[in-house]
């Protein structure tokens, strides 16, 4: 899924939905690397994640808790 949406060049922003969650933690780092701060690195990225290693390469982070904004970081 995240291979095809590599094709969508014109989107200014990509919104991703726990995107590595499946993965382990070798080939979630090689996409990171690679797609989210590689590839897409020119386009707004709106990633909701689990995996802290993803959170600390982010530029703002937004924390949620039962669907209450409780942090909000750069």
């Amino acid at each position: 899924g995240l291979a095809q949406l590599t094709y969508f060049r014109e989107a200014e922003i990509v919104l991703l939905d726990d995107p590595l969650a499946a993965l382990d933690s070798a080939t979630a780092e090689a996409i990171t690397s690679r797609l989210l701060c590689g590839y897409w690195s020119g386009k707004t990225r709106v990633v909701a994640t689990h995996r802290p290693e993803l959170v600390a390469k982010a530029d703002v982070v937004i924390r949620l808790e039962d669907g209450r904004l409780v942090d909000f970081s750069t």
